[in-house]
């Protein structure tokens, strides 16, 4: 009984949240969140076609990375007219020069143009393309990892401002030191000042401090989850987070850190083969365990394999090198998602997909607020509600989640 009064409880309060389906304001007071006319517009620039053409011709079991726009297609200055097509992401130069034979040999492919490289490095690698079918002509463009970390640098200013704003670009001395800077990194010299990837002012420094302020105050008054941190939502509960999925997508607020992130990544040998993008096929393969997932404005499950702690020391400990480790960061460089968390697989149980949550360093703990307090009593619960875009995502692979937990916290 006291459970049934729960659920309703869960639903009378769903039922009159803020969240709207029709492209109002939601009340999520996340000043980083696109939403309205941006939100739209971020959704209308997709290309779900060309993406999966590509997909076919450049494979993730091969280390590719096929994945939507960054930023904005809009803009006057000729330079950058092509800013953001669809890409492929090719982690290492190896690749990035194998993608360009494949490139060069597609039928209905012809190059556009390729960028300069600054002070002839390696760091501005960026090479595009259009593709021809019936009649339409698409872009694409080739990138490397240490393109994009140029390239996030080079326009961070963009992913905090309006889709859709005018962004001053930076010249081209500034590009030449900034590819300058990499070499230095790459090098192992570190400039005591780095004027370019600026310092997130987080409220709460850390992931794992995040989550442990979070389970100390597992009791705040939430309304709909007092005293509750996860539960199974009803049939009722499922399809109303379905029809009320935020419509906002979320910038990654570390990513004045994705550059370090990425040089330890690969320096530690790691191989972006281990982010994978979820299929009905692929899903029934999964093996028990935690993984970390991001929703794209394509409704792209992309994810990894989450490694225990005692997992990484055990192996490190063993090996005596460091474990690569990947993040939600790595599953769409630099563009916004539009929810991303965790979710757990049991093989032991008649339905795998047995837990989710909406809990991401990257995309959700607030780096501006008033105060802590308000960030999780504000924020949290908004989260929550972008389950939603993670299950029509599930929907349109027709992979089952009946009797899934939702959590709150991990």
């Amino acid at each position: 009984m006291k459970s049934h009064l729960f659920i309703a409880a869960l639903i009378l309060y769903l039922l009159h949240a803020s969240v709207s389906v029709n492209g109002q304001s939601n009340n999520s007071n996340d000043p980083n969140a696109i939403s309205g006319e941006d939100f739209n517009h971020l959704m209308g620039i997709q290309n779900v076609k060309l993406q999966i053409e590509l997909e076919k011709v450049f494979p993730e079991s091969e280390g590719y990375l096929v994945t939507g726009p960054l930023c904005d297609t809009t803009y006057d200055d000729s330079t950058f007219i092509y800013c953001s097509p669809v890409r492929v992401i090719c982690p290492d130069t190896e690749l990035y020069e194998n993608g360009l034979e494949i490139a060069d040999g597609m039928s209905n492919i012809t190059v556009i143009n390729e960028y300069p490289e600054p002070n002839g490095s390696s760091y501005d690698f960026e090479k595009y393309y259009t593709y021809r079918d019936d009649g339409l002509i698409d872009t694409f463009r080739l990138q490397t990892i240490n393109g994009i970390r140029y390239e996030l640098v080079l326009n961070w200013v963009l992913v905090y401002s309006q889709l859709r704003s005018d962004v001053s670009r930076v010249p081209i001395s500034e590009r030449e030191e900034i590819a300058d800077y990499f070499i230095q990194y790459d090098s192992g010299y570190i400039p005591e000042e780095n004027p370019y990837a600026s310092d997130v002012p987080y409220i709460i420094e850390g992931y794992q401090n995040y989550k442990d302020f979070l389970y100390s105050y597992a009791e705040i008054d939430l309304e709909f989850i007092n005293d509750v941190t996860a539960f199974v939502p009803t049939d009722e509960t499922l399809q109303w987070f379905r029809d009320n999925a935020p419509r906002e997508a979320y910038p990654n607020k570390e990513e004045a850190k994705f550059e370090e992130e990425i040089h330890e990544f690969f320096e530690r040998g790691g191989d972006l083969r281990v982010i994978q993008t979820l299929t009905k096929e692929g899903f029934d393969t999964l093996q028990s365990g935690e993984y970390f997932y991001a929703v794209s404005p394509t409704y792209k499950i992309r994810f990894g394999r989450e490694l225990l702690r005692e997992e990484v020391n055990r192996i490190e400990e063993e090996t005596g090198k460091k474990v690569p480790r990947a993040n939600h960061a790595f599953l769409f460089p630099g563009e916004a998602v539009l929810t991303a968390g965790a979710f757990w697989i049991d093989t032991e149980r008649e339905n795998r997909l047995v837990k989710v949550n909406a809990q991401s360093g990257h995309y959700f703990y607030s780096n501006v607020s008033p105060t802590i307090r308000e960030d999780i009593s504000e924020r949290s619960d908004h989260y929550l509600t972008t389950l939603g875009h993670f299950f029509k995502a599930l929907d349109n692979m027709q992979i089952p989640y009946d009797n899934i937990l939702i959590s709150k916290l991990h």
